[in-house]
């Protein structure tokens, strides 16, 4: 099963490698364009940067940028790249054992799984994102209030002073 950090991970590459040509992202932008927190990001570019996918830039106008020599590689960045950074770590230890038959089964997928991430490649699947802007999640201003959710407002009576001058049916 694929676990949530590793479609986050993936989601974080995509949009790194859409814009590593150009200016470098920030984790503020990423925050704001995937709907995730800042720590939880942190997380996830730690670990792309420590197996050599990300590099970090420094300062203003700093941010995360693709590693450019795997760019100029050939075969390029495939999504077993990103994705074989979680695979071993989400393995369980204590796994019970099962038959032989299961276990070819369970071998085989994970071979389909693994030949289909390798044949899809990072840029290919990064130029069909469109990086318009971000999704507002901050109103303007100088104090960067979230807007508050509109109201659902009661189609029935809503006092008791209300329901006795309400139409009332008939009794029959």
């Amino acid at each position: 099963m694929i676990s949530r950090k590793v479609i986050k991970a993936v989601e974080v590459a995509i949009l790194v490698a859409a814009r590593t040509p150009g200016k470098p992202v920030t984790v503020k932008e990423m925050s704001d364009r995937l709907g995730m927190s800042v720590g939880y990001l942190e997380v996830l570019v730690r670990d792309l940067r420590e197996h050599g996918l990300l590099v970090a830039h420094r300062g203003p106008g700093g941010g995360y940028q693709f590693n450019a020599s795997l760019f100029r590689d050939p075969r390029g960045v495939s999504l077993w790249d990103v994705v074989g950074i979680y695979q071993d770590q989400d393995e369980p230890e204590s796994v019970p054992r099962a038959s032989d038959a299961f276990l070819a089964v369970e071998q085989a997928l994970h071979d389909s799984f693994r030949r289909a991430c390798e044949s899809m490649n990072l840029l290919d699947i990064a130029a069909t994102l469109e990086l318009a802007s971000p999704r507002p999640l901050a109103a303007e201003g100088p104090f960067k209030l979230k807007p508050l959710v509109r109201p659902i407002l009661p189609r029935g009576v809503s006092s008791v002073f209300q329901w006795a001058s309400s139409p009332c049916p008939e009794p029959a």
